[in-house]
């Protein structure tokens, strides 16, 4: 799977080549709709065509340049891996193609650079997590983001606790339990009943410690060298003996509560992220918060063109821009900058030039609703200097 970080997406920013191709559109993974997707990627090709023939491009150098595209995507096998939304990028090399798991505006741009702001939609920018299931029935580990959710293979080890018991030669008989939430979903979680005579008591003090040491040591050599949240989903007691044995040190406060023997992995990731939402919201609450202060101190500034001077001299630090709008027009290295209410040709999005120019400056930028700016405008700037000092 492709990795859509930080990184990736610096890399399409700072790509430069006279009449670059970005195509956007939604997808669909199954079903009858997914038919339609190769005759609406038609039509965005042929006017991705007409653009790079507006923009002065030969007609057989054009058709040319699309059919690159075309012979790509021509494979039987390409429509099959679909997520919810596609994007395709064409510069002077190889054609790149990458998979969103969230739907994306159709979008049909020809300019010197690539159109990047589907990618820098919160979702994305959210960090992403794991989630550890932990029973006496079961060990799983899952990695997540705001819209992804997949399977980890986890370092060798325990996957039960009857596992535990026979690898260290301790007779089953003496912790016998079951699980009595034997249905599914979230509303059938239920903690695991134990019994034996004398057996709770040792059982607490030594064997669930040692098996959730054992489950340690397979998720932080699963996990070696992540920062990423680990989110427990488990009952009591594993859910406090587990944290105070792991030596993972970014461990969230926050608890799947409940069985998760009872609970599917589409059920675990919903509520997973339900509970991590403060991890997705918190950059775009800090920028907001953090714009208004600067404001006071002359560091901040909105308005497209005001905020394309300061992307262009890397002055900005931090960039909100909104996911929903398109400005037409021209802005070039001279500085003279146009807009426009209709598209011209050779126009492009002023707002993705923003994103492009603040994300080459290594500036945070955040594609948002309208409603996360902090102000009316589509393009709010936190700057790390005054232009002109």
């Amino acid at each position: 799977m492709l990795t859509i970080d930080r990184d990736y997406v610096s890399a399409l920013a700072r790509h430069t080549a006279p009449h670059s191709v970005s195509l956007w559109m939604p997808t669909h993974r199954g079903g009858r709709d997914i038919r339609e997707d190769p005759i609406r990627l038609k039509d965005l090709l042929a006017k991705a065509q007409q653009q790079l023939i507006d923009l002065g491009v030969r007609g057989p150098e054009a058709e040319q340049r699309i059919g690159r595209i075309r012979r790509s995507i021509d494979d039987g096998h390409f429509w099959r891996s679909n997520l919810d939304g596609l994007g395709i990028f064409l510069g002077d090399g190889d054609v790149q193609f990458v998979r969103v798991p969230f739907p994306t505006p159709e979008i049909v741009a020809v300019c010197d650079h690539f159109h990047v702001i589907p990618l820098l939609g919160t979702p994305l920018q959210g960090k992403r997590f794991y989630i550890l299931a932990l029973s006496e029935n079961d060990v799983r580990l899952f990695r997540a983001g705001r819209y992804e959710f997949e399977a980890v293979d986890l370092a060798p080890g325990p996957r039960s606790f009857e596992q535990y018991l026979r690898a260290a030669d301790i007779e089953p008989q003496r912790a016998e339990y079951h699980s009595s939430g034997a249905a599914r979903g979230a509303s059938a979680m239920r903690p695991t009943m134990f019994h034996g005579q004398g057996v709770r008591g040792d059982y607490d003090k030594t064997l669930l410690p040692e098996y959730c040491r054992l489950v340690d040591d397979q998720v932080t050599a699963t996990l070696r060298g992540q920062e990423a949240p680990l989110l427990l989903a488990a009952t009591e007691p594993l859910e406090t003996i587990y944290r105070r044995n792991t030596r993972y040190t970014r461990l969230s406060d926050h608890v799947i509560a409940g069985n998760p023997d009872a609970a599917d992995a589409a059920d675990l990731h919903r509520r997973a992220v339900e509970l991590m939402a403060d991890e997705f919201l918190r950059p775009i609450r800090t920028a907001r918060r953090r714009y208004h202060q600067a404001l006071s101190a002359h560091l901040a500034c909105d308005g497209i063109e005001a905020v394309l001077r300061a992307a262009r001299a890397h002055a900005v630090d931090v960039l909100l821009v909104s996911s929903e709008r398109r400005l037409w027009g021209r802005f070039d290295d001279q500085g003279t900058f146009e807009q426009r209410d209709d598209r011209q040709a050779g126009d492009e999005d002023l707002l993705n030039l923003a994103a492009v120019l603040a994300c080459r400056g290594g500036a945070d930028v955040y594609a948002v609703g309208q409603e996360d700016l902090p102000v009316d405008s589509p393009a709010a700037a936190i700057l790390r200097f005054r232009l002109g000092e």
